[in-house]
């Protein structure tokens, strides 16, 4: 056997697990080249061959199960278009990526207000002294006696 012939085996034999018993699901490049080593006395293509077709078999009697009924799939197309099709009418439409993001700059602006109102008052009493005005006074004495400390 030759190393093509080997090579192209091999091929077959991915592109039986990989696509099936018929040569019309195959690439296109790989259909002309491997459908003559199907008529082969192989006996492991063969039992590959036979496998893939067992496979398809299962395949074909499932997707027939599978189909539904055309009124129930219609009823069901409805519901989904009366459900979801209704939401993308109106300007409130476009409001909608942006109520999260306002719901929670909300929030955080009722609890800013909420802790501003119940904090302590932090800010300096005006009968107190400010650092300021020793800064800023020409003397130390001046600065006493501004603040009627002798």
């Amino acid at each position: 056997m030759s190393h093509d012939t080997d090579t192209d085996k091999q091929r077959l034999l991915r592109v039986l697990d990989a696509y099936g018993a018929d040569p019309a699901r195959w690439p296109p490049q790989d259909r002309q080249r491997l459908s003559p080593l199907l008529a082969a006395p192989d006996p492991e293509v063969t039992a590959h061959l036979a496998e893939a077709r067992t496979v398809d078999s299962l395949f074909k009697e499932q997707e027939q199960q599978a189909h539904a009924p055309s009124h129930l799939m219609g009823a069901v197309l409805n519901d989904a278009d009366r459900l979801y099709g209704a939401r993308d009418k109106g300007f409130l439409f476009l409001l909608r990526p942006f109520v999260g993001v306002g719901s929670g700059l909300a929030f955080a602006l009722m609890i800013g207000i909420l802790v501003g109102i119940l904090s302590p008052n932090l800010t300096v009493p005006d009968d107190e002294p400010l650092l300021n005005d020793l800064a800023w006074s020409d003397s130390l004495q001046e600065w006493e006696l501004g603040n009627g400390s002798s």
